[in-house]
């Protein structure tokens, strides 16, 4: 290797260690002098060893350069000092040659990248110093990205205006952050009447999506417009396209059509959440939990009803340290790329093709699920998916959202559960580019200022809007300014605190690693419609159900546990976590069905007050009428009621059935053989997508269906229109 390329070489390593992806790709010349001094072709120092502290001589490559492809482009050494010859190199394998001139035009570059530009200077005497900077390459910026998320950042004249939500206390802020002073305040506050969401930009403002309603908002807080929501909307996202706001219903699994300031009509789709406009102006929609086969995104034209799914494959390969199977899920934003030409989905990897029972190998804490993005670019009018770009995070269990950076050069995606923010550098093959450690608590919400070098974070569980300044990675980025999104805390101290740790994966008491969090399973206290392996574990196929409704009986399908606080032995046992409890307390109390956990530890006592507390659930869409009326008779006579008895419809506790859906896969109770199940409840009946312990029936209608032998209630005889009624009343519970 001649003399030269040995400097280059080293160069570009401690750029691309010093700076980590950063813009600032600047070397220091003292440590080139160093490399001059000490390299050469015969291994005599030379002429370029003659550099010491009286020389002035200093080369600057000049800022980071933004470019388009084939865009002619200018390199300027001339803040050198003591420079008499100019050379660049590249960073493509091309040269310019040595030259008095410190300014080299008409550069251009065919393809995208992050090209390390070094510049050599010499001065009179021949001495010389080397500096190197970045041209970032693009595609022409085409797409401005409109999408939901829970925080909106805005350019208004010198300062940064930040609009964003806090669902426990049903409030929105306005707040302000001045880049100079980086000071932030809040501007103003408003109550809505329902839990907001999300937010989105609108032609004239922004549009916050609340459960039941969608306020939409001018220039202020206090210009408000009121758009009630269909029965059981239990909305979520939502964006506009040409004037009309299309609003994610998962309740109803619809889109409601907004014109104007009423509900125009519904479009369905599946469990809808995330919403994006794409760049051709369809609306792709994120159905939000997958199938077990694939995820998927709907592409919509609203005005011709066309649609086209894109599916985000199952990856069957096995787990290792570093990587794990699984198929996409919690699909929680649609990103598209400033240049139109790729789509970003932060979620989860559920890896439910791997356990004892289904491929003979066990579930561990780091290959269950791990935080991902999958990426799909565009092919011809569609987008496709990338699969070799997905990207996986280690010691990250739930990728909640993300931003492009304003040339789409950087993503940034927020890990809910392990509180941190990881930078993904889109032009290098979607390598780790740093990372925001200690980021709050659920940080759920990312917007970045206009000139990407102010990062804003919502903690949504510290109640916090924090401010980073991102204009570097060689250490940690700082911490320039955060602000309370609340006007005061709406839950009680020990309530906040058992969501904290419902969400959390970070707090090695819970888990090792940063995987696995209770809500990466129940995020919101709902289920993920997964059926887990859990035959390691000593039980089986297990549907994961809804917390909502709940508050007394055992728990679990086969009721191994008699209260929340038993989930020390999960924590302990399959998240890898110390422990929330003593030792000497978890010995005492270790077996689930014998002494209670409750009352020795302040932290798992919040915990399961938390759990305890999720009794309401959403609307239901489902009100009632004639047939469910008659199915109510058909219930109570079929004697479905005997065990789907009282105001939760289960007799927990009272007994383990075999309603004939045990099977090879059901596995144990407490390291026993399975003589049945608990009684579930059907309060919430209607939001399942599958049925049973082992998520073995796809509908209501299959679970009536499937019992012809009246182990699961007189049911047998029924006819075609006394089943339709039956479910019809289930869907009203």
């Amino acid at each position: 290797m001649t003399r030269s390329a040995v400097r280059y070489a080293l160069l570009v390593a401690m750029v691309s260690a010093a700076a980590c992806g950063d813009d600032d790709a600047s070397v220091d010349a003292n440590v080139d002098a160093h490399i001059d001094s000490n390299v050469d072709g015969d291994g005599d120092p030379g002429a370029d060893a003659r550099v010491d502290s009286n020389i002035t001589l200093s080369a600057d490559a000049g800022d980071v350069v933004y470019a388009l492809i084939g865009e002619p482009i200018t390199l300027d050494g001339s803040r050198s000092t003591g420079a008499a010859r100019f050379a660049w190199n590249l960073g493509n394998g091309e040269e310019i040659a040595e030259s008095e001139n410190p300014v080299a035009e008409g550069i251009t570059y065919d393809a995208e990248g992050r090209y390390v530009v070094v510049l050599t200077v010499k001065d009179a005497g021949g001495a010389r110093q080397t500096d190197a900077t970045t041209v970032v390459v693009t595609h022409p910026l085409t797409h401005t990205p409109r999408q939901s998320g829970t925080l909106l950042v805005t350019r208004i004249g010198d300062a940064e205006e930040i609009v964003t939500i806090d669902e426990d206390a049903s409030e929105v802020s306005r707040l302000r952050f001045d880049p100079v002073r980086r000071s932030l305040e809040v501007v103003e506050r408003i109550t809505v009447t329902s839990p907001p969401r999300s937010l989105t930009k609108t032609t004239t403002g922004y549009a916050v999506v609340c459960a039941r309603h969608v306020s939409r908002f001018g220039e202020t807080l206090a210009d408000e417009t009121v758009i009630p929501l269909p029965l059981g909307a239990d909305a979520y996202g939502a964006v506009e396209r040409a004037g009309d706001l299309f609003v994610t219903m998962p309740g109803r699994h619809a889109l409601a059509v907004i014109e104007g300031d009423a509900v125009a009509g519904e479009i369905p789709v599946d469990d809808p959440r995330a919403i994006a406009l794409a760049p051709d102006a369809r609306l792709a929609v994120a159905r939000f939990r997958s199938g077990d086969d694939r995820a998927a995104i709907t592409f919509l034209d609203p005005a011709s009803g066309e649609r086209t799914d894109l599916a985000l494959a199952f990856d069957p390969q096995a787990s290792s340290d570093t990587e794990s199977g699984g198929v996409p899920s919690y699909l929680a934003q649609l990103l598209f790329s400033p240049d139109g030409r790729a789509l970003a989905v932060p979620s989860l990897q559920a890896n439910i093709g791997e356990g004892r029972f289904r491929a003979g190998v066990d579930l561990r804490l780091d290959t269950t699920l791990r935080a991902v993005v999958s990426f799909a670019r565009l092919d011809g009018e569609q987008f496709v998916e990338d699969f070799p770009a997905r990207k996986q995070f280690d010691d990250r269990g739930f990728a909640s959202a993300a931003i492009y950076s304003r040339h789409g050069d950087f993503l940034y995606v927020a890990m809910r559960g392990s509180r941190a923010i990881d930078r993904v550098d889109t032009l290098r093959g979607n390598g780790s580019s740093g990372s925001i450690l200690s980021a709050g608590f659920a940080p759920d919400g990312l917007g970045l200022s206009a000139d990407d070098r102010f990062l804003f974070v919502r903690a949504s569980l510290s109640r916090e809007l924090r401010v980073y300044d991102v204009s570097s990675f060689a250490s940690l980025p700082p911490l320039v300014a955060m602000a309370s999104t609340v006007s005061r805390e709406p839950l009680s101290e020990t309530m906040l605190r058992g969501k904290q740790l419902f969400n959390d994966s970070l707090d090695p008491r819970l888990s090792r690693d940063g995987y696995l969090a209770c809500a990466h399973c129940h995020l919101d206290g709902d289920s993920d419609h997964r059926v887990w392996d859990f035959t390691s574990r000593g039980e089986g196929l297990r549907r994961t159900p809804s917390l909502f409704g709940g508050g007394d009986g055992p728990l679990h399908w086969t009721a191994n546990f008699d209260e929340v606080q038993d989930f020390e032995n999960d924590i302990r046992a399959h998240g890898g976590g110390l422990g929330l409890m003593s030792p000497e307390d978890f010995r005492a109390t270790e077996e689930t069905l014998g002494e209670t956990k409750a009352g020795r530890s302040p932290d798992l006592d919040a915990l399961a007050q938390y759990v305890e507390s999720l009794t309401a659930l959403p609307d239901n869409p489902h009100a009632p009428d004639d047939a469910s009326a008659r199915g109510a008779v058909v219930f109570r006579d079929a004697g479905c009621a005997t065990c789907h008895s009282g105001p939760r419809f289960t007799d927990s506790g009272a007994s383990l059935y075999d309603v004939g859906t045990l099977s090879s896969g059901s596995g144990q109770r407490l390291g026993e053989t399975l003589s049945g199940l608990d009684t579930p409840t059907l309060v919430g009946l209607h939001r399942a997508s599958r049925f049973f312990h082992d998520g073995s029936a796809a509908s209501l209608r299959d679970v009536v269906d499937r019992d012809t032998e009246d182990r699961h209630g007189a049911t047998s005889g029924l006819s075609a229109s006394e089943r339709q009624d039956l479910v019809a009343y289930l869907r009203t519970l």
